[in-house]
C-alpha cells in the first residue's frame, strides 16, 4: 500500500523519537511512496515470470525455423555454386 507524502513524512517523524533514525529510514524503504512502487507480490511475480517462459519459447521456435530457412539457402546455393564451378570447368 502506497503511503501519501503527509503520511511518510508523520511516521518518520513519531518513529525517530523512538527508534534510531537509519532503522527508521530502513524500515521506510519497505513502504513505497507512490503506487507505482508497490511491491512485488509471489502471484504477480508468478505470472510475469510465465509470460517471460511463453514469451522465451516462441522466440525458440521463431529462431528453430530461421535456422531451418538459413540452412536450406545454404544448401541451395552450395548446389548452384558447384554447378557453376562445374560449368566453368567444362569450357
Amino acid at each position: 500500500m502506497a503511503l501519501t507524502e503527509r503520511s511518510r513524512s508523520a511516521l518518520y517523524l513519531g518513529l525517530s523519537n523512538i527508534v534510531d533514525e537509519e532503522a527508521v529510514q530502513e524500515m521506510m524503504s519497505f513502504f513505497p511512496a507512490r503506487d507505482v512502487e508497490d511491491p512485488v507480490t509471489k502471484e504477480l511475480l508468478r505470472a510475469e515470470m510465465a509470460g517471460l517462459r511463453a514469451e522465451m519459447a516462441s522466440l525458440r521456435a521463431e529462431m528453430s525455423a530461421m535456422e531451418s530457412r538459413i540452412i536450406r539457402w545454404n544448401v541451395a546455393t552450395m548446389f548452384v555454386f558447384a554447378g557453376a564451378i562445374i560449368a566453368l570447368v567444362r569450357l
